[in-house]
């Protein structure tokens, strides 16, 4: 009850925007925008979920560096689908087509040498988290806990074989979604 008036207003105010977008036949922005948001949604929740279980198991140590590592090691692999396109295919289910069909979310160019800056970044950034829990076990101090870790592992496999494997935007979304809802 504490909060109820928040989550109202920012339904009918997400509605609104939503209801806008799709009704003035701004579907491509509509679209963007669920791409994009959806990406950022799903890494924000898979390090709250890492949280969580650090959290449950007494982990009071450092997190941030597992945050830029998962966020990098993510991100990287949809920098890399985003620079070959964010492309939905023709849909069809109970033999109406889908809206988005055959749609292209809008993305900036993005040149080779910033794909591989974006792993570069990520084998980076993976390496400095790797390595503090290195140190932590080592100095007797308590590291992150085996469900943090395979939760910070299964979301990196999981953006790292369907960016790099799949060209379709909406499957791509749709196992993201799995994975986050299986959490």
């Amino acid at each position: 009850s504490r909060y109820w008036a928040h989550y109202v207003i920012s339904f009918i105010v997400v509605g609104a925007i939503v209801g806008t977008l799709w009704f003035g036949g701004w579907m491509v922005t509509l679209l963007a925008i669920w791409a994009y948001w959806q990406v950022f949604h799903v890494l924000k929740q898979h390090f709250g979920i890492i949280n969580i279980y650090a959290a449950k198991n007494g982990y009071k140590g450092p997190r941030n560096r597992i945050k830029y590592a998962l966020y990098a090691v993510c991100l990287a692999p949809v920098l890399y689908r985003a620079s070959h396109g964010l492309n939905f295919s023709e849909y069809e289910v109970f033999g109406h087509r889908l809206p988005f069909s055959n749609l292209s979310v809008p993305v900036p160019p993005i040149p080779g040498f910033l794909v591989i800056i974006g792993f570069v970044c990520a084998a980076v950034f993976l390496g400095a988290a790797v390595w503090e829990q290195f140190q932590l076990k080592r100095a007797g101090q308590r590291t992150l806990p085996a469900m943090s870790v395979a939760t910070f592992v299964i979301a990196a496999l999981s953006y790292n074989l369907s960016y790099l494997l799949l060209s379709d935007l909406f499957a791509l979304i749709l196992i993201a979604t799995t994975t986050h809802s299986l959490q």
